[in-house]
């Protein structure tokens, strides 16, 4: 499910861009940030930032890329669901 291109190129760590976004990853955590909500927001932006525009507009016929949007973040955990970012979803 999803696009995971962008994704697999930052876990291997073979290109220039994703060492760069990995650095700017480091920098930009900030103490008070939960790791595993920062990591996968950033993972989910950095998607929607690279993906190439792969699908087309049935009526103009224009490339656009097929992922966008507001970015939702939840952690779900035995005491329940914690909303870090709504993004598009209500809570």
């Amino acid at each position: 499910m999803g696009k995971t291109d962008i994704v697999e190129e930052y876990v291997e760590q073979k290109t220039p861009r994703s060492k760069q976004w990995r650095n700017d990853m480091i920098k930009n955590l900030r103490p008070q940030d939960d790791e595993a909500a920062f990591a996968s927001r950033e993972l989910v932006r950095l998607t929607i930032d690279n993906y190439p525009p792969t699908s087309t507009d049935p009526q103009t016929g224009k490339k656009f890329s097929p992922v966008g949007g507001k970015i939702s973040l939840v952690k779900l955990s035995g005491k329940g669901i914690h909303w870090i970012e709504p993004g598009a979803c209500q809570k």
